[in-house]
């Protein structure tokens, strides 16, 4: 081969490793494929958005407990960091491949061979003894091997974001499960006093009945919302044990673990800064592992389209190999090589899997803009739901506080002779009904402040230690408040 000739090979091996990179280009930071505005519609926005643990906002001792047993031990969230960890393992894996792979062998062998000399067949036995080292490297002209690595690298990120989308999901479960419990609890008190209440109203009808004062219809009225008073507690009971049961689940504990006795809703703590919306996407670990992974298969089609180019590779090997052994360190051998190879006719089977890659990052993509208009749609109903329910409770007192005169009214006239005992029933009932009313829209505003935290996101999950298995000689220890 000429100089020249020599000259221009390297000159063009040059080029192609030199264009390797711009094969195919991936934008690191794809812009969002949906608008998004600068404020939200209902309340006002701050640069940032609340970022710690939002739970403990609530002054709530038992479910800041709750909360954090559950970030250590929930198994959702084990299975999520497991994930990480196979993410991990897999972006390790494709690193690999910006290194030689180096093999060492040794071996030995006797073998037998016949040689017929005419006056007869002579067996000749003979031994070989070999030890090498072989490393072989294929240089990424193409960037099929940075791209493979780059993706990896991608979507170990997203799993990182998968985790503490996990945590944040767990903690708002748990605080939510937890304000069901107290409803619960509440009303159960509710309606035993409810059901006290009715009870006194029932023995003054018999006592009046007995005095003629009274109709019977009055007493089998008022014996029937008694009765009805009581059918309302078995259902409550057993939802108070359901929700027992799923709150141990959260906690990864067998059912009935985990007691709650407060019977007392709180008020929702201040308002919490709601930050503009680029401020809250940059805080929502879905949507930032929605990028990563719209990346991560930008780079997937950046090997794919690679894979249509030769491959260049170097080899290399050093040994020792001798016919006996003491002689093997005597016979050193060596050799180098490079090679090049590509297809010359695969079907199209390279070229279908570059189409497929591009129709994963379409949907990659779609997924993304969707991800972030769910995220935005979160933050936007969890500040409507809250303003709204305000407004229910409100009104709701309002209607109790008119129910309660309407109910002393129609008993003042009950007990004066002016009115039948209907209106005094029709009062109560109202009145009891909407207490129980209160409770639950009470409860209801506590669970869309929650909501609004997991619509916000935050990076209070970034550092949380892995979670751990429970073992079973801890798992039975029930706790209570």
């Amino acid at each position: 081969m000429s100089r020249t000739k020599a000259r221009g090979g390297i000159l063009l091996f040059a080029h192609a490793f030199g264009c390797g990179g711009i094969i195919h280009a991936v934008d690191e930071a794809p812009p969002p494929p949906v608008e998004s505005r600068d404020v939200w519609t209902v309340g006002s926005s701050t640069t940032s958005p609340v970022s710690g643990r939002w739970w403990q906002s609530f002054d709530d001792p038992k479910l800041e407990a709750l909360v954090e047993a559950a970030l250590g031990t929930n198994l959702d969230l084990v299975a999520a960091y497991a994930r990480l960890a196979r993410a991990e393992a897999l972006q390790k894996s494709a690193r690999a491949g910006f290194f030689p792979q180096v093999d060492a062998s040794a071996s030995g062998s006797r073998a037998r061979r016949n040689f017929n000399f005419g006056s007869g067949t002579i067996p000749v036995e003979q031994d070989t003894f070999s030890l090498s080292a072989s490393a072989s490297y294929e240089i990424d002209v193409w960037g099929r091997v940075a791209h493979a690595a780059k993706a990896a690298q991608r979507e170990f990120q997203a799993s990182a974001y998968d985790a503490e989308t996990a945590a944040m999901t767990v903690a708002s479960r748990v605080a939510t499960t937890y304000y069901d419990l107290v409803e619960q609890r509440a009303t159960l008190a509710l309606l035993e006093a409810q059901l006290r209440a009715s009870a006194t109203y029932l023995e003054l009808l018999e006592l009046r009945f007995d005095q003629g004062t009274a109709s019977g219809l009055d007493v089998f009225q008022q014996r029937e919302q008694v009765a009805s008073q009581r059918a309302n507690l078995p259902p409550v009971l057993a939802r108070i044990e359901v929700l027992e049961n799923a709150l141990s689940t959260l906690l990864a504990r067998p059912p009935q673990n985990v007691t709650v006795e407060r019977v007392v809703l709180p008020e929702p703590p201040p308002f919490p800064e709601i930050g503009i919306p680029s401020a809250v996407l940059r805080q929502r670990p879905d949507v930032r592992a929605a990028e990563l992974r719209l990346i991560a298969e930008d780079h997937r089609l950046g090997t794919a389209i690679a894979d249509r180019y030769p491959r260049v590779n170097l080899d290399a090997s050093l040994g020792f190999n001798a016919f006996d052994f003491a002689d093997l360190f005597e016979q050193f051998v060596w050799s180098l090589g490079a090679s090049i190879t590509g297809a010359l006719f695969d079907g199209g089977r390279r070229a279908a899997e570059v189409e497929r890659n591009r129709a994963v990052v379409e949907e990659r993509l779609a997924v993304y803009g969707q991800t972030i208009l769910t995220a935005l749609e979160e933050v936007e109903n969890a500040l409507v739901n809250e303003r709204r329910q305000v407004d229910l409770i409100e009104a709701l007192d309002r209607q109790l506080e008119a129910a309660r005169s309407t109910l002393e009214q129609a008993r003042l006239q009950y007990a004066n002779g002016l009115t039948d005992y209907l209106p005094v029933l029709t009062a109560l009932t109202q009145s009891q009904q909407l207490e129980r009313a209160v409770v639950s829209a009470r409860r209801q505003r506590l669970v869309f402040r929650i909501q609004l935290h997991r619509a916000l996101g935050g990076t209070w999950a970034e550092e949380l230690p892995p979670p751990a298995l429970s073992r079973a000689d801890g798992a039975t220890s029930g706790e209570s408040s």
